[in-house]
């Protein structure tokens, strides 16, 4: 209900936008005072996304989110099957591709319409409360603060489970006692992340703070997954040195930036950390072996795994293979029209 409301209500703001404009692509890049708005490849010096960090840490940034993000991973093992799982996730990428024609867009517009808005995370309130109707600025605004809750839950819920069954091991508690521990361990999350708060403004806003975040936390996680799960040769404790080895490094580079002693974009360094992750993995592993319980044929990935749900009797129209070529063609679409 929430992803229909914001949809249909941001599909709104993007017609009424482009109405006021004669419906003219021409007129909209007219009305923006730098042509660069219009382009996913900006300058070496941008302070928001350099072309380097667009494809250095964007992607791996993508790949930590939908991969290994306890927050989509609940919903991918809660599908009735494999082939369900794999449809499920093409139809998330696909409506991760509306917001570039919906939200993004409208942002553009809209800055020939609120141009003082100094605030860049109240540009998608301030249009919607500026250019719907009453009633319908009601009903996207609600949908838009319960998304926002339902993700706020959904984080705490995914944080909580991970830390009482990964860390706690309370998988053979009473449930009772299973309940208590996950409603004492959200409220502890939840009262941290209010504490947290005001110092994202100080971080240049939300988009900012979440890449700045995320540059020190998704390098040595993502390098695990990735190596963990398709390289046989990669150990148990590589992981954990790599974890623990790759964070603190991160942790250092990213107080060099904010002192000026670094040089490179944040989100830059997110490709850049990786690559150090991922020498200090294979390094580990090399240099050690597997130890005798560790089951490697089970966790690393094969080929069959990905199609053993494909071989069935499908129509065309609904092979997953498809569908996904046509993702990509897709995100490769954006990516050379707006380049």
């Amino acid at each position: 209900m929430q992803a229909v409301v914001l949809i249909f209500g941001s599909a709104a703001i993007t017609y009424i936008l482009f109405s006021q404009m004669d419906f003219s692509w021409q007129a909209v890049k007219d009305s923006i005072p730098d042509p660069n708005h219009l382009s996913l490849i900006q300058p070496l010096d941008d302070p928001i996304l350099p072309w380097p960090g667009l494809f250095l840490g964007v992607p791996l940034l993508g790949f930590w989110y939908w991969v290994t993000n306890q927050y989509i991973v609940q919903r991918v093992l809660g599908a009735r099957s494999l082939r369900d799982a794999q449809r499920g996730a093409l139809l998330g990428g696909f409506l991760k591709i509306i917001p570039m024609f919906i939200m993004v867009l409208p942002g553009v517009m809209a800055i020939s319409i609120v141009p003082d808005l100094e605030n860049a995370d109240m540009v998608f309130p301030t249009i919607t409360t500026t250019v719907l109707p009453a009633g319908l600025t009601g009903l996207v605004l609600a949908g838009l603060v319960a998304a926002i809750m339902s993700s706020v839950d959904s984080t705490l819920n995914s944080s909580s489970t991970l830390i009482s069954h990964d860390f706690l091991d309370v998988g053979d508690r009473d449930p009772k006692e299973q309940r208590n521990i996950g409603r004492v361990t959200t409220l502890i999350l939840m009262v941290i992340a209010v504490l947290w708060a005001p110092f994202i403004d100080d971080m240049g806003g939300l988009w900012d703070y979440l890449q700045q975040a995320f540059s020190i936390l998704v390098p040595p996680v993502v390098t695990i997954f990735l190596l963990g799960a398709l390289w046989k040769r990669g150990t148990g404790n590589a992981a954990i040195i790599t974890l623990g080895a790759g964070h603190a490094i991160a942790i250092g580079v990213f107080i060099a930036t904010q002192l000026g002693y670094w040089p490179l974009h944040f989100t830059t360094n997110v490709g850049v950390m990786t690559a150090v992750s991922t020498v200090i993995f294979v390094a580990v592993s090399l240099a050690g072996d597997h130890g005798p319980d560790e089951d490697i044929d089970s966790v690393t990935w094969s080929p069959e795994m990905a199609t053993e749900a494909m071989a069935d009797d499908a129509p065309f129209y609904a092979n997953i293979k498809l569908w996904a070529g046509l993702l990509v063609a897709a995100m490769l679409g954006i990516l050379i029209g707006f380049w």
